[in-house]
């Protein structure tokens, strides 16, 4: 049934040139339209692994614990998600996940700093406030990757008293496209002897 359903996604993407020689503005504007709007809703990916889906029902859950603590007027920072194995270390995928979590909280009110998230070291998308005021609360958490799937453990944290206010576990089936994301670069270190 998938395979169907991607077979003509991809039949309609290849037509779209002969669509758009009709010269019928409306009819390029609404495949096009289309073809976009498909393909920023997963269309074209495994709907089992939508990050933008997981990170938007992560973050739906986690603000339904910590309503009780986090005001509108408090300050979230937001954090990349370390490796289990690897405590300090992130990835792509680590940024990525706060990131998003990040976002929706924003859209549900919440006052959240994304600066340590910033994909690809893009500083100006989520510029350092030039007076950072104090947090109130963290999220944080850390990733662990397996075979065939990859757990999320978020937490989110008063940093007064270093409460867990919100927490999320949860799996999801590993992708190339998660698997490539996970892979943090190699740094070198220098030992002194």
């Amino acid at each position: 049934m998938q395979i169907r359903n991607i077979s003509t996604y991809v039949l309609l993407i290849a037509c779209m040139p002969f669509i758009a020689s009709c010269g019928n503005e409306v009819l390029t504007f609404k495949a096009a339209s289309a073809t976009l709007a498909a393909t920023s809703y997963g269309v074209f990916s495994d709907p089992k692994v939508n990050l933008k889906e997981k990170n938007y029902a992560a973050a739906d859950f986690l603000q339904s614990q910590i309503k009780k603590h986090v005001s509108a007027h408090n300050i979230l920072v937001a954090m990349p998600l370390d490796e289990v194995d690897q405590p300090g270390i992130t990835s792509p995928f680590g940024s990525y996940v706060s990131e998003g979590i990040g976002l929706r909280l924003q859209e549900l009110g919440y006052q959240v700093l994304l600066h340590n998230v910033t994909p690809y070291g893009n500083q100006s998308l989520y510029p350092k406030p030039k007076v950072m005021p104090q947090a109130d609360f963290v999220l944080r958490g850390s990733y662990a990757v397996k075979v065939k799937t990859v757990d999320v453990y978020l937490r989110v944290v008063d940093t007064s008293s270093q409460n867990i206010v919100g927490q999320f576990d949860y799996t999801m089936p590993l992708s190339r496209e998660i698997k490539k994301m996970s892979e943090n670069e190699p740094e070198i270190f220098r030992v002194k002897k």
